[in-house]
């Protein structure tokens, strides 16, 4: 409200066409973009979960799967404050109006300045984590296939969070955004209902479409049991299982571990005790909501890597080195997700050396000839058990053989040596 009492002129907020360019040109791309090396390969992985399914916190878990090259970080969530937005010259005074002011005044510029981010990543060929909210499926796949037309890997990895604890995580934001600054901004209900209601859709679609070479679901948070379903494009185009992640989100959607209860537990009793007067309609909802939710058993059935990483297999035919790469790239999405999913239980040192092998496992365009690797001893220690290279195909059997093992934290080898073997066999083993 202005000081009189009346609603402000949102449209007022606007920026010309010339003045939004001004600022992403001036401002942006100095700040946000010219560092960001580009790839000879680039990779872009499509974070999509409704609002408040914990897409923030579940990016700073799994940006390490880029390494050093740096990436570009895109979050098309309109209805969070991202660091675009920030850049309009009238910020601090849009952030004093009320939550759906706010996002009205703002939006028109932090969606004109995400269009061209994309666009600027994709023509210099930056690496890129897109966080999406997949509120209209059109756009979604129209977007990730522009990133496919331009030579890009394609991961997708989806966030399976019950409606409930998505719903408590908008308010829970909402009041940490209103405790560090002093205001904050709710997702419009009915924009996050939507988005809610056709993330299935839109991510059956990208798999369908072949859009994306690999696709992976995760629970709120990348819960130590892995990936709950996980699927990737053979180097014959073809998808390794048969595509079922749509039935694979609703699946995860209606159980709830004891783990997620505990913690929804005490957010729920910290959420009412400042926001009970204002918000306890939704409260009692949201608890409604998840107490309908069926318990799961959080002991995971596997080691945290095997349900995604087990043992993978790849092969392809000679010049088809993109493929294996692609591979190798989904499977450090999950050994990083691995890795910070066991920080509370394993020692810290532990945990980074994981982190730091999760970003050796990458392919080299072309492979020395004859090159043949062993990493990992006859146990389960490293991510890459062993690489074997054909200098020529010879009859039934593939050009490239990769073998990539599960973990065992506690038979980590040595990783001087590990480094070692990579580089003597022609891998890309930077730090």
């Amino acid at each position: 409200m202005s000081g009189d009492g009346t609603s402000p002129d949102v449209g007022s907020y606007q920026l010309s066409a010339d003045d939004n360019d001004r600022v992403f040109r001036r401002d942006i791309v100095p700040s946000e973009l010219e560092l960001v090396p580009a790839q000879e390969q680039p990779i872009v992985v499509f974070l999509i979960g409704q609002p408040g399914a914990g897409k923030s916190a579940t990016a700073d878990e799994i940006r390490d799967v880029f390494g050093d090259g740096g990436f570009v970080e895109v979050d098309r969530d309109i209805y969070s404050v991202d660091i675009y937005e920030a850049y309009h010259p009238r910020y601090a005074e849009i952030l004093g109006l009320d939550d759906k002011l706010m996002a009205a005044a703002v939006g028109p510029d932090g969606r004109a300045w995400m269009a061209k981010v994309q666009d600027y990543v994709r023509a210099h060929r930056l690496h890129a984590l897109v966080h999406e909210i997949a509120q209209n499926p059109d756009y979604l796949v129209a977007t990730a296939t522009k990133y496919r037309n331009a030579g890009y890997q394609v991961a997708v990895v989806v966030l399976a969070v019950p409606e409930g604890i998505s719903r408590q995580g908008i308010l829970d934001r909402y009041f940490q955004q209103v405790a560090d600054r002093g205001a904050g901004r709710l997702s419009v209900p009915e924009k996050a209902a939507e988005s809610y209601a056709r993330i299935p859709e839109g991510a059956a679609r990208l798999e369908a479409d072949k859009v994306a070479d690999a696709v992976a679901v995760f629970r709120r948070g990348l819960n130590p049991a892995g990936a709950s379903y996980w699927n990737h494009q053979t180097a014959a185009g073809k998808w390794q299982n048969p595509p079922r992640i749509a039935a694979a989100i609703h699946a995860e959607r209606q159980t709830v571990t004891p783990q997620e209860m505990a913690d929804f537990a005490a957010r729920q009793i910290r959420l009412r005790a400042v926001g009970a007067a204002e918000f306890g309609d939704e409260l009692a909802t949201i608890e409604n909501l998840v107490s309908a939710l069926t318990p799961a058993d959080s002991t995971p059935t596997a080691h945290p890597a095997r349900r995604a990483a087990g043992v993978f297999a790849v092969q392809v035919e000679h010049g088809a080195a993109q493929a294996v790469r692609q591979t190798a790239m989904m499977v450090r999405v999950e050994l990083v997700a691995t890795a910070y999913s066991m920080r509370p239980q394993g020692p810290a040192e532990v945990v980074d050396d994981l982190v730091h092998l999760s970003r050796l496992v990458e392919m080299p365009a072309v492979p020395p000839a004859g090159a043949e690797m062993y990493v990992a001893p006859s146990t389960d220690s490293l991510s890459v058990e062993h690489t074997v290279w054909h200098a020529e195909a010879r009859a039934g059997e593939p050009h490239v053989q990769v073998y990539l093992s599960p973990i065992d934290l506690d038979a980590l080898g040595d990783k001087a040596e590990a480094l070692a073997m990579l580089i003597s066999a022609g891998w890309d083993a930077s730090t």
